[in-house]
């Protein structure tokens, strides 16, 4: 369990790791070939070139572990900037120590930030004319290191609140499929489900009585015909837009839904005012009033205590509006 868990913790940083591990690998490489070539061509290989390789090392660290990797990378820099060019000799890879400034400002590490550019500053302090040119270089570095970071740590939370959002909605889209196919299962129990029972019911019988078995398999085969009318129902529910055989002009659906009333028993009587056939309206509205108008048959099929009368009228108003 305890090995799933550290699992799951290491793919959480992956995608934080990589970006940030091979930015700070693909400096550390450039600027340690810069300060190999630079020394080399000027004193030849000394032993003085160890602090460019342990910062080479340590800007690796701050790759994977900004926190320890990159504190140590800044206090070597400090250290290395105090040593005579002798012992110690590194130059363009002492910019490292910036780059973790403005990761850590990206971050708000303010304590780790201020910390940094003391240090950084602090080891050159005697190169400085006077305190107030030192004092003019550590706020340039603050300003160039923290505006850089913040631009940097917005543009990441940006990233993060987008993240955020796209699984917000893919959350609420899921919520909405489950109603959805929680909607569908209650119809076709209600419907598709209740016609085929019928229809086993009526086989038995029909197995039982061969004397009436010619009315019972009438009755089996207006019991199917229901059935695929309520199947028809509730694909046109969930494919009204994708599915062009399902596309059906209004005056279609009103008389699909009257064959359906008429088959359990309803007495049906359709009244078309300026519809179809004189003016045409957009298919998107003849698709979802036909489904309006078969989802009314659904519910009187379902809900009516008894088999009355049943008026249809379809109507154009003047604003050209389609109204069932």
């Amino acid at each position: 369990m305890a090995a799933q868990v550290n699992m799951l913790e290491l793919r959480s940083r992956v995608p934080n790791l990589s970006g940030q591990f091979w930015f700070f690998l693909a400096a550390t490489a450039f600027l340690s070939i810069l300060d190999f070539v630079s020394v080399t061509l000027e004193r030849g290989l000394t032993s003085a070139l160890w602090s460019t390789i342990l910062l080479a090392l340590l800007g690796v660290a701050a790759g994977i572990c900004p926190g320890i990797g990159g504190g140590l990378l800044v206090a070597t820099c400090g250290l290395v900037q105090l040593l005579p060019e002798q012992i110690a000799d590194s130059r363009a890879i002492l910019k490292l120590g910036y780059l973790v400034l403005a990761l850590w400002a990206s971050r708000r590490r303010c304590l780790l930030f201020g910390t940094g550019v003391m240090v950084l500053r602090g080891a050159v302090f005697a190169s400085f004319p006077s305190v107030s040119a030192f004092v003019e270089s550590a706020l340039i570095t603050v300003l160039l290191c923290g505006t850089s970071g913040y631009l940097i740590g917005e543009y990441q939370r940006r990233g993060d609140r987008m993240a955020q959002r796209v699984h917000v909605l893919e959350l609420e889209q899921q919520l909405a499929e489950s109603r959805i196919r929680a909607t569908l299962g209650a119809d076709l129990h209600d419907t598709v489900a209740t016609d085929l029972t019928q229809i086993v019911l009526r086989c038995q019988i029909a197995a039982g009585n061969r004397q009436s078995s010619a009315a019972v398999m009438s009755e089996i085969e207006n019991d199917a015909r229901v059935a695929l009318q309520h199947v028809r129902t509730v694909v046109a529910v969930l494919r009204p837009a994708t599915d062009k055989s399902l596309r059906r002009d209004l005056r279609a659906a009103a008389d699909e839904c009257a064959e359906l009333l008429r088959a359990h028993g309803f007495d049906v009587d359709i009244e078309t005012e300026k519809t179809v056939s004189e003016e045409r309206s957009a298919a998107t509205d003849d698709e979802l009033l036909g489904l309006v108008l078969r989802e009314a048959t659904v519910n009187i099929i379902k809900y009516a205590a008894d088999k009355g009368d049943v008026n249809i009228t379809l109507s154009l108003t003047d604003q050209g509006n389609r109204h069932p």
